[in-house]
């Protein structure tokens, strides 16, 4: 697990990267992208709310390296604690 976290360590010091907590969590639990579109920005403090983030990742943070990101880094975790 660590070598994944580093590797996402170093493709973030080059680009920003679609982890977040809240939505990447939601993933992991749900496996649903119109979960996470709809938590992404339902209260005004959400994530999806913040004007950085809608500029960077858009609308709709759903892809393709949005849900390997969360699998690979936070699913070992939900499978923890679950």
């Amino acid at each position: 697990m660590l070598g994944d976290w580093v590797a996402a360590w170093r493709d973030g010091r080059h680009k920003p990267l679609p982890l977040f907590a809240d939505a990447s969590w939601t993933w992991t639990d749900k496996q649903s992208a119109s979960a996470v579109t709809t938590g992404w920005c339902s209260q005004p403090w959400s994530e999806g709310c913040d004007p950085v983030h809608r500029m960077m990742f858009g609308t709709d943070p759903v892809n393709d390296s949005f849900m390997d990101l969360a699998s690979r880094l936070l699913g070992p975790l939900r499978e923890a604690v679950s």
